[in-house]
């Protein structure tokens, strides 16, 4: 009978256990200082580009004559390097590519040129010719260019609505 009631008397203590808190927490908060370094600020793959890029050409009529914006026949074009590509990574980049860009109404860019390929420290430049309808006369306007690099090794994607360029077109 002994042994019964040890029995018992262990149950009811465990269940009685069970109902009181064992007076641990579930959460904590406490503010603590964080200081972050960056130890170099130089990326593997670098992205930059001139901002703005400044469209110079003049408005034309349909017979040539430089005129104002409202009587233009032709819109206006003009070679531009859009983003420099600076390798900065232990290998070269083998294939360059402007996956997308986006360009709001009035700005197109036509005959996209991206290098073959881009050497370890070396810099590689995407150029285009940029075009400025005349509905986009005296006005700035952002453009984004998204370029995927691979390689062997690697895949980075530079995505261009993180980093827009600035398109003014003339007068």
């Amino acid at each position: 009978m002994t042994f019964r009631r040890a029995a018992i008397g262990l149950a009811v203590l465990a269940m009685a256990l069970m109902l009181v808190s064992t007076g641990g927490f579930s959460a904590m908060h406490a503010d603590r200082g964080v200081h972050v370094e960056v130890g170099d600020n130089e990326a593997l793959v670098g992205y930059e580009s001139p901002n703005p890029i400044k469209v110079t050409g003049a408005w034309t009529d349909a017979d040539g004559n430089v005129t104002d914006a409202s009587n233009v026949a032709e819109p206006v074009r003009e070679d531009a390097d859009l983003v420099t590509i600076t390798n900065r990574a232990g290998a070269p980049i083998e294939h360059v590519e402007v996956s997308s860009y986006e360009t709001p109404d009035g700005i197109e860019l036509e005959g996209i040129r991206t290098p073959d390929s881009i050497g370890v420290g070396d810099e590689g430049t995407i150029s285009a010719t940029v075009v400025c309808e005349s509905s986009t006369a005296r006005s700035s306007h952002d453009i984004a260019v998204t370029v995927t690099l691979r390689n062997d090794h690697f895949v980075s994607i530079i995505y261009g609505d993180t980093r827009t360029i600035t398109v003014e077109c003339p007068a």
